[in-house]
C-alpha cells in the first residue's frame, strides 16, 4: 500500500472536480432557487437531528467494517475502487460525527467505544501520533499528517469535555490524556533550528512527519499550525499551565503574520523556499476562527473575538463568490463547525441560518444526495461513494443539532 501522495492528489482532483461543478447559491440567496420540490423519496426527513441519524445509518450500513475487521471502516463504497481500509482523515470524520450524534443523544456510549477501537489501528505510540493509515495487521501505517493528528485532539478533548469518566481511548488512558499525547506530538513538530533546517520564515507546525525525507514534510501551514493552537488553548483550560497559552499564542500570531491575506482570509501554507501558496481553503478559516474565538474565551481580549469575526464574514462572501462547491466537503463542515462557535456569541450575524443553508442545499440536491439511500456524492464522474463527504455531512447536521439543542458550542471546537 503506498500512499505516499494521496493527500495532494485528492486536493488536485477536488478542484478539477469543482471546476466542473455548478456553484452553490449564496448562502443568503433563497435556498430553493434552481432547486426542484423536496420529493417523498427523501422520506420527508427534517430536522437536523433526525438528517444526521438518517445519514449516519448510511455511513454504518455502506462503510463500516464492524469487529471482525478492527471496527475499521471501507474508504468507499463499493468497497472495492479504494484501499482495504480508509486513512486517517475520512477515519477521522466518521468519528467526529459519531462523537456529535453521541453529544445529542442519537448514538449510545457503544458507537463511541467502537470508534475509539478503529482508531487505536492507526496509533503509533505514546507521543508519536496516529500514523495515516492502519498499522499492522491491518496495513503498514504511514506518513504522519499533523492537521489529522490535531483533529483527533480537538475530538478528544470534546469527549472529556461531554463525559470526563466515560470513555478511555485504550486500556487506562482517558481521552484528556490522548489529547496531551497528541498536544506533545504536535509540539515537536514546531519549526525551529535546530532541530531542523534554517528555512525561511521560521515557526509554524510542519504539515507532515514523514519516514521519508521530501519537500511536503516543510510545508508549515494554517491548518496545522491554527490546529495546534486550538489543542493547546483546550489544555490551558483543562489542565493549567502558561506554556500551552504561550505556544497558542506563538501559533496563532505565526499565521496572522505569515499566512493572513488583505481580503481578512488566510493563505494556505509557506513552501521550505519561503514562498507562500496563496490559495484559500474553507478548513483554514475555520481553524483560524476557532483559535481567535478560544484565545477570547482564555484571554478576555476583544481583538481575537474581533479578528474572529473579520474572517468569518470575509470566509463567507469569499465562497458565496467563488462557490461553495470549489472546496472538499470535509472543508466546508470544518469551516461550518468552528463557525458555529461564533454563533454562540454572535447570534445576530447569521451564522447558524449559513451552516443550516449549506447543508440543507446538500441534502436537497438530487445530483448528490441519494434521496433512497441517503448517500452523499459530490463527484459525479464517479460511481464510488466516499466515507469522508458522507460524514462530513454527518458531522455538520449534527453540529446544528447542537445548537438546536442549547449544547455549550465550545465542545464543538
Amino acid at each position: 500500500m503506498n500512499e505516499r501522495h494521496t493527500r495532494r492528489a485528492f486536493l488536485a482532483r477536488s478542484v478539477s472536480m469543482a471546476a466542473g461543478a455548478a456553484a452553490l447559491p449564496l448562502l443568503g440567496a433563497d435556498l430553493g432557487a434552481g432547486l426542484g420540490a423536496r420529493v417523498a423519496s427523501a422520506h420527508n426527513v427534517s430536522g437536523n437531528k433526525s438528517r444526521a441519524v438518517e445519514l449516519y445509518a448510511a455511513m454504518q450500513t455502506n462503510y463500516y467494517l464492524g469487529l471482525a475487521e478492527g471496527s475499521l471502516y471501507n474508504e468507499t463504497s463499493p468497497r472495492g475502487k479504494s484501499n482495504p481500509y480508509a486513512y486517517l482523515w475520512p477515519f477521522y470524520e466518521a468519528l467526529a460525527g459519531t462523537v456529535d450524534l453521541y453529544g445529542v443523544g442519537a448514538v449510545g456510549k457503544g458507537d463511541v467505544d467502537d470508534r475509539l477501537a478503529g482508531m487505536s489501528r492507526y496509533y503509533r505510540g505514546a507521543k508519536a501520533g496516529y500514523d495515516s493509515y492502519p498499522r499492522s495487521p491491518y496495513g503498514g501505517g504511514g506518513d504522519r499528517y499533523n492537521d489529522d493528528n490535531a483533529w483527533i485532539g480537538r475530538t478528544l478533548i470534546q469527549l472529556h469535555r461531554m463525559n470526563p469518566t466515560t470513555f478511555k481511548v485504550a486500556s487506562e488512558v482517558t481521552p484528556l490524556q490522548g489529547a496531551l499525547d497528541v498536544y506533545q506530538f504536535l509540539e515537536a513538530s514546531w519549526h525551529t533550528s535546530p532541530p531542523f533546517p534554517a528555512y525561511p520564515k521560521p515557526g509554524g507546525v510542519f504539515w507532515i512527519r514523514s519516514d521519508w525525507d521530501r519537500r511536503p514534510d516543510r510545508d508549515r501551514g494554517a491548518g496545522t499550525t491554527g490546529g495546534f493552537a486550538k489543542v493547546a488553548l483546550h489544555l490551558h483550560e483543562l489542565v493549567g499551565g502558561d506554556a500551552y497559552l504561550v505556544a497558542a499564542k506563538r501559533a496563532y500570531d505565526w499565521t496572522r503574520v505569515n499566512l493572513y491575506r488583505t481580503d481578512n482570509v488566510y493563505a494556505d501554507k509557506i513552501l521550505p523556499d519561503g514562498s507562500i501558496d496563496w490559495g484559500v481553503w474553507s478548513y483554514n478559516q475555520g481553524v483560524m476562527i476557532g483559535a481567535g474565538m478560544l484565545l477570547h474565551r482564555r484571554t478576555g481580549d476583544a481583538t481575537y473575538l474581533e479578528q474572529a469575526v473579520k474572517t468569518a464574514d470575509a470566509a463567507i462572501a469569499y465562497f458565496d463568490r467563488y462557490g461553495w462547491y470549489s472546496q472538499p466537503v470535509i472543508f466546508n463542515s470544518l469551516f461550518f463547525r468552528n463557525l458555529l462557535l461564533l454563533h454562540a456569541v454572535k447570534s445576530d450575524k447569521g451564522y447558524y441560518a449559513a451552516a443550516k443553508k449549506f447543508a440543507d442545499q446538500v441534502w436537497d440536491d438530487k445530483n448528490i444526495h441519494n434521496q433512497q439511500k441517503h448517500m452523499i456524492k459530490f463527484d459525479a464522474r464517479t460511481s464510488a461513494y466516499k466515507l469522508r463527504e458522507q460524514a462530513a455531512m454527518v458531522q455538520l447536521y449534527a453540529c446544528l443539532a447542537w445548537a438546536d439543542d442549547k449544547k455549550d458550542l465550545i465542545n464543538l471546537a
